[in-house]
């Protein structure tokens, strides 16, 4: 048999391609204060910071699009507390206290500008437009820009998570989905790289830059690195926005009445599938990350994409905890096909029930 040699162009093109998996993968599975740390970095690097503020309009390459589906409200109570003179933890005072003239801009600028066209970027407008709706220069929506990451490194910014840590995973509630009315739901977004949408680049403008000498050598290499790690925390961004705004679609009926009874079988495997994600990119991009529903229930995002085992056993034990007289396994069967219209074995309602610690009716007392 003839062996096959790969070449050089082709290997490294492998080599690239599985390292880019590698590093997305690692992404998605940091915490919020890891990553928060990763995007405070990127926007701090001199590259960046010119590409985004430039006085020079054809060097600026980089601009925030509006996130997808926020909710524009009145959170970040944190920083807004703080800034009015409000009690806050002492954290973020001193991080406050390192950019006075930042906070003096916000409340200059009023919170609802400052909400709509700088956290929210609603209308995903350029620097220089946001900066004249706001009344300020590009320098200033640097400054601010430079509050929000170190608010967003800072772990007392974050909403605290009433999920209790299990099987070594400690839980940051990152959203909220909220009711607008009519049966529709939107995403309120409660970390602040999360409600600032991803970053868009204008390759265009770099080809050009490339090909008049304006960027080149080490700098170029330096630009290139830049945006690879942009696109990945882009990926990270959309993708759990993509993964919310699937819970919103799937489990619409749930998020209406609040009764797990009413939630659709989806498993995580289905969403990748429609996501068109691998699955190992669906379970670290839900790693760790809860959300909270128009009635107030937080839960891990994972809860949102059951089997229909799961669905099977949520019924069962209520069931069980509302039985006026013991239920066998059999008359738990009969009632799974009279009420839901669920068919499986006896043998199957044994298993669900062992898996939920419910002892045999012969066991257990009725309510």
């Amino acid at each position: 048999m003839p062996r096959i040699t790969l070449s050089g162009t082709v290997r490294t093109k492998q080599t690239q391609k599985l390292t880019g998996r590698i590093r997305l993968s690692s992404l998605l599975k940091q915490s919020e204060h890891e990553f928060a740390v990763l995007v405070r970095d990127i926007e701090n690097d001199d590259l960046f910071r010119k590409f985004m503020y430039s006085g020079n309009p054809a060097e600026r390459l980089l601009r925030r699009t509006a996130a997808r589906n926020a909710v524009y409200s009145g959170g970040f109570k944190s920083l807004n507390e703080a800034i009015s003179g409000g009690n806050v933890p002492a954290d973020i005072y001193r991080i406050l206290d390192g950019h006075k003239a930042a906070a003096a801009l916000i409340k200059q600028i009023g919170e609802a500008k400052f909400m709509k066209h700088i956290l929210y970027n609603e209308d995903a407008s350029t620097v220089d437009e946001t900066a004249r709706k706001c009344g300020i220069n590009t320098a200033d929506i640097q400054e601010i820009n430079s509050l929000l990451n170190e608010l967003a490194v800072h772990s007392e910014f974050f909403n605290r998570s009433a999920v209790a840590p299990g099987h070594g995973i400690r839980y940051t509630r990152i959203a909220e989905i909220v009711s607008t009315g009519h049966g529709s739901f939107g995403i309120k977004p409660l970390s602040p790289y999360l409600s600032r949408g991803k970053y868009e680049i204008d390759f265009r403008k770099f080809e050009k830059l490339r090909e008049t000498g304006v960027i080149s050598g080490e700098d170029l290499k330096k630009a290139r690195r830049l945006f690879r790690d942009i696109e990945t925390v882009n990926i990270r961004k959309t993708s759990i926005c993509r993964i919310i705004e699937s819970v919103i679609e799937i489990q619409s009926g749930y998020l209406l009445s609040g009764d797990p009874l009413d939630m659709t079988p989806f498993t995580q495997k289905e969403l990748a599938k429609k996501l068109s994600l691998d699955e190992s990119t669906v379970c670290r991009a839900i790693y760790g990350k809860s959300i909270s529903t128009p009635h107030d229930r937080e839960e891990p995002l994972k809860y949102f994409f059951p089997s229909k085992k799961d669905i099977r056993k949520t019924i069962i034990r209520d069931m069980v905890s509302s039985e006026e007289v013991s239920l066998t396994d059999m008359a738990i069967k009969k009632k799974l096909r009279e009420l839901y219209g669920i068919e499986i074995s006896r043998r199957s309602v044994t298993e669900c029930r062992k898996e939920l610690n419910i002892p045999a009716a012969s066991s257990r007392k009725a309510v």
